[in-house]
């Protein structure tokens, strides 16, 4: 009799051990997703640990570890530490695949969670399968139309907003927006990422009017649920800045910069990859209303956190490298911009497709800083190579092909090739004649 009573009373202690675990756990968790929330992040980061630290107490719980994991990876990836996110979102990954058939959307989140950090990291071919499948666990378990289908439709639409598939984009942000204005209404906080991408979408089209329009409630929305200082304003901000740069309205521009930068310096840190962006489109900014000094300085800057932060040979190095190139190549310093370019094709090389229009730039770029130094052989191969392209993938019309072609002749008079020379302006000339422009050289 005793014996049953003490395996009772052991059994009970066990139960009250493992409820106050799990009840500290939970406390841990919610304080620590707060404090990340907040932007508090070594205040959180501590917390997190602690909270790991209850759930590994208890392996036959091993859910709660997947889930401090999960969360404990948005945290390094807000803080730029790509590595060890990416290493806590692929062990609670292996652990919600035990749990497929019982909590299939914890796996649904992070996969999306992981895709999404794959995506920043550049790696967009495994990140899109990711994202799709977490979409198809989420349509499968609870609708087409729940909330927690917005976050997902929002992040994949942001994949293929970077890689200018514009129209599938744009309509799964549109889905998301309309999920959550149904379930949540216009002022709800979780609209403004999408609206802050949506606008980056249309600034990308060229619709400077809509950027603006759903940048600025991004913000409104942003500025009235979070902290003045949090680093989602200064995301926000860096994009209405860029719009406000593209209609040449140079103080607005100025001003939301000086902003996001003193905001995201103070709460991510100076060498904070994310901040590599926001310094190439400032020094585009000085580079535009002839502050060229300044502008390097920036640019130099943004490379040199990207490549710190992310490696030199992630796809966000290719915008900065093509406006250090352009910045050398208006100073004269043909060599310098040369060597911008080479490393910017070498990028591309390795993200974009062969026959993309985006080489076709880079290859005209790298031919004429070529073209400068007397490399004509280099140069006429660069823009033979850019015109192949070019005709692939643009009308035979396109004023594009006929500024490659008036280079072309430029590459073959200088080499003495007079009548190749002729018979490629001739060429270009028809193509300009044919878009309603005016002959000549360009």
């Amino acid at each position: 009799m005793k014996k049953v009573c003490l395996a009772a009373t052991m059994a009970a202690v066990i139960r009250i051990t493992l409820y106050a675990d799990v009840a500290l756990w939970d406390r841990l968790l919610v304080d620590a997703d707060r404090l990340a929330r907040e932007g508090v992040y070594a205040e959180a980061e501590k917390t997190y640990q602690a909270a790991l630290a209850e759930a590994r107490k208890h392996p036959e719980e091993e859910h709660r570890l997947a889930r401090t994991l999960n969360n404990s990876a948005a945290l390094y990836r807000a803080q730029g530490r790509y590595p060890e996110a990416e290493t806590h979102y692929r062990r609670a990954l292996e652990i919600w695949e035990k749990y497929l058939e019982t909590r299939p959307l914890d796996l649904a989140y992070t996969l999306s969670n992981l895709a999404e950090l794959l995506r920043e990291g550049g790696n967009y071919r495994e990140a899109e399968p990711l994202y799709r499948r977490s979409l198809n666990i989420l349509e499968r378990h609870t609708g087409p139309e729940d909330l927690r289908l917005a976050p997902v439709l929002n992040n994949l639409g942001e994949l293929c907003r970077v890689q200018r598939r514009y129209a599938e984009a744009e309509s799964l942000y549109r889905r998301s927006l309309a999920i959550r204005e149904k379930a949540q209404g216009k002022d709800d906080p979780g609209l403004a990422q999408v609206l802050n991408n949506l606008g980056a979408l249309h600034h990308g089209r060229g619709d400077f009017s809509a950027a603006e329009s759903a940048l600025a409630r991004a913000l409104a929305i942003r500025e009235k649920s979070l902290a003045a200082d949090h680093p989602d304003i200064g995301s926000t901000l860096n994009n209405l800045a860029g719009v406000y740069q593209a209609l040449r309205r140079w103080p607005e521009a100025r001003a939301a910069f000086d902003r996001a930068l003193a905001i995201w310096e103070r709460k991510l840190g100076p060498r904070h990859p994310r901040l590599a962006v926001l310094l190439n489109n400032y020094g585009t900014l000085e580079f535009r209303t002839g502050r060229t000094v300044e502008a390097e300085a920036l640019y130099r800057r943004a490379l040199a956190v990207q490549e710190e932060g992310l490696g030199r040979n992630h796809p966000d190095a290719v915008p900065i490298l093509q406006n250090l190139g352009d910045l050398f190549f208006k100073q004269g310093r043909y060599r310098a911009a040369g060597e911008m370019y080479q490393r910017e094709l070498e990028v591309q090389q390795r993200f974009a497709a062969p026959a993309s229009p985006e080489l076709a730039v880079t290859l005209t770029s790298l031919a004429l800083s070529h073209f400068q130094q007397g490399r004509n052989t280099e140069a006429e191969s660069g823009l033979k190579r850019s015109l192949s392209i070019l005709e692939q993938q643009v009308p035979a019309n396109e004023p594009a092909i006929a500024a490659n072609l008036v280079h072309l002749a430029a590459v073959y008079r200088a080499a003495g090739r007079e009548q190749k020379a002729r018979e490629t302006d001739h060429r270009a000339n028809g193509i300009r004649k044919r878009a309603g422009l005016s002959t000549g050289a360009l």
